[in-house]
C-alpha cells in the first residue's frame, strides 16, 4: 500500500459519513428538505385550486430546498470518494 493511499484511509477512518456533520445533523439535514418537498407536493397535487402565487412560493421553496439536499448528498458523495480511494 503506497503512503497516499495509507494516509487517505487513516483520514477515512476518523472521519464522519460528510465531514463536519454528526450523524443527527446527518440525518436532519437529509431529512427536512425531503419532508417539505413531499409536503408541498402533496398540498399542490390535493389542492387544484391553489393561486397561481402560492403555487409560485411553493415552488420556490421546493427549488431551495432540492438545492439543500443537493448540497448534502454532493458532500456525501464526496466523502465516500475519499472512503474508496482509502481501501
Amino acid at each position: 500500500m503506497n503512503v497516499d493511499k495509507r494516509t487517505a484511509k487513516a483520514a477515512a477512518a476518523h472521519q464522519p459519513a460528510v465531514p463536519g456533520l454528526s450523524m443527527e445533523e446527518l440525518e436532519h439535514e437529509l431529512r427536512t428538505p425531503l419532508t417539505s418537498i413531499r409536503l408541498l407536493l402533496e398540498i399542490m397535487r390535493d389542492c387544484p385550486d391553489l393561486c397561481e402565487d402560492q403555487r409560485r412560493r411553493f415552488l420556490e421553496v421546493l427549488l431551495v430546498d432540492e438545492a439543500r439536499l443537493s448540497r448534502t448528498v454532493e458532500r456525501l458523495l464526496g466523502s465516500a470518494s475519499l472512503r474508496r480511494l482509502a481501501d
